[in-house]
């Protein structure tokens, strides 16, 4: 059973990666002269790390701790850890928005 469970979970995440892509890449060719701050391609992969989590029915999602957020306050940091692939799909379940920072050393392959 944990091995249909893995292959569902597996092909419902290339599934939803690939079409974010597709979609994003149309938005953001699309976007790119006047939206200097990429906000509708990462409002793309946002909404389908969202529907990829809400859609699975064996998930239920829970959040402890969001009243303590400071509501006024624009900036925040949010990290995973990463133990799971599904870490990026669920912080864009988190209720407020956000944008994706990486480190420059994760694109030296594309400077080469």
């Amino acid at each position: 059973m944990k091995t249909v469970f893995s292959i569902y979970v597996w092909l419902m995440y290339g599934i939803f990666f690939f079409l974010a892509f597709i979609l994003g890449l149309i938005v953001f060719l699309f976007t790119f002269p006047f939206d200097l701050y990429r906000r509708m391609p990462n409002n793309v992969f946002m909404f389908f790390g969202h529907l990829m989590m809400k859609v699975n029915p064996f998930w239920r999602i829970s959040y402890e701790g969001l009243e303590n957020l400071d509501k006024g306050k624009r900036g925040r940091g949010v990290e995973a850890n990463h133990q799971s692939f599904l870490d990026m799909p669920l912080l864009a379940t988190l209720p407020f928005n956000m944008k994706w920072v990486s480190k420059r050393e994760l694109f030296l392959c594309l400077s080469l």
